[in-house]
């Protein structure tokens, strides 16, 4: 295993595992009956327990979340892998000029959607379709590229940059704990 891969790796994984636990942060909230005065904030969250059906919703979305979660690490460490350097190369981008990102972004939106619309209008013909699905994927694949390089860009800033002896000395940032 090359350096760099011993590397880029770990990192990729932790870089992935943050961005999902954002993106699901809020996905834990579970709609409860509102609680009474007497029941305190822990026990009302508790109460969705006390039901089998309560235990198994729970559980489902526990098993959906963990599935997500588990998805959005193996793309981002599958596009990590294949455009190393141009990851490296737009967190560079990010934080050096963070405004003209944010505005390439919004403009990269707002073409993807006036080009769903336009594609949507093919459909009758059946052309549409694979339009719009290709589409959807180079918006998925758009957007976790946009998220590994914001992220690896926070990470940078986070860490701050460090000399390739620096790196080394640091084990457990390498993934060699074993």
């Amino acid at each position: 295993m090359s350096k760099v891969t011993r590397f880029i790796v770990p990192a990729t994984t932790l870089t992935a595992l943050l961005a999902l636990v954002l993106t699901l942060a809020p996905g834990f909230a579970v709609a409860a009956p509102a609680p009474s005065p007497s029941q305190g904030p822990l026990l009302s969250e508790l109460s969705q327990f006390t039901t089998i059906q309560g235990a198994a919703a729970a559980m489902t979305k526990t098993a959906v979340i963990v599935s997500l979660l588990f998805v959005w690490i193996i793309v981002a460490v599958v596009v990590t892998l294949f455009a190393g350097r141009e990851v490296r190369y737009s967190s560079v981008e990010v934080r050096a000029s963070a405004l003209y990102c944010f505005a390439l972004g919004l403009v990269a939106f707002t073409s993807f959607v006036i080009t769903a619309i336009v594609f949507s209008y093919l459909v009758p013909y059946i052309v549409g379709v694979p339009l719009l699905a290709a589409l959807a994927v180079f918006a998925i694949l758009t957007k976790v590229y946009g998220m590994i390089s914001i992220f690896h860009a926070a990470g940078s800033i986070v860490a701050g940059s460090r000399t390739r002896s620096q790196l080394e000395r640091r084990r457990w940032f390498r993934g060699d704990l074993a």
